[in-house]
């Protein structure tokens, strides 16, 4: 059962052995305090940061490394924003959240703010809010593609489950967004 509205969350340390940077590696932190979380995680790559940031914002890309969707809606778009809408269903669950999505092509950066978000089916903790950001950072082998998300919860009985689930989808999602990358910005 897919239950977290993930899009898009990242940040970590780097990891430096003998001068060369390991592409297959992925940092993450994790927290959570009460009613909210943050994730940030960020992998580096030797692909170009032009294709990155493009791959990143164009709707037909995201549609393919956001996996854990049931379905994405591309509801209405300017040139440098989306408003999308994720769709996750599960047993007796399904929950509609919508972002905002704003390009900042001059910081290399993708900004993201829920807008709305509708659930019904079993009491899972509803985001209250959700922001976040994809990010990319240029050096001179490559670049760090870093992802943050943060979110701020309904208070629940289920929270802990939630959570729980919220951090392995994140992980999962960002190995997978990682291997998308360097598949498709060769």
């Amino acid at each position: 059962m897919r239950i977290f509205n993930l899009f898009p969350l990242f940040l970590c340390t780097l990891k430096i052995f003998a001068g060369s940077i390991d592409t297959s590696e992925i940092f993450y932190e994790f927290h959570q305090n009460d009613n909210s979380y943050s994730f940030t995680g960020r992998f580096f790559t030797n692909v170009s940061p032009g294709c990155l940031i493009f791959v990143l914002f164009d709707f037909e890309h995201l549609i393919k490394f956001v996996t854990s969707a049931d379905s994405i809606e591309l509801l209405d778009y300017g040139e440098n924003w989306q408003d999308v809408r994720y769709t996750y269903k599960g047993f007796l669950f399904e929950s509609k959240t919508t972002y905002r999505r704003t390009l900042k092509q001059e910081r290399q950066k993708i900004l993201f703010k829920m807008t709305a978000c509708k659930q019904s089916g079993l009491p899972l903790p509803k985001p209250l809010s959700s922001k976040g950001y994809y990010e990319i950072k240029t050096e001179e082998d490559g670049c760090w593609v870093e992802y943050f998300q943060e979110a701020e919860l309904e208070s629940n009985l289920l929270q802990g489950f939630y959570l729980r689930r919220v951090k392995k989808e994140a992980i999962q999602f960002l190995e997978e967004f990682r291997d998308y990358v360097n598949r498709t910005c060769k």
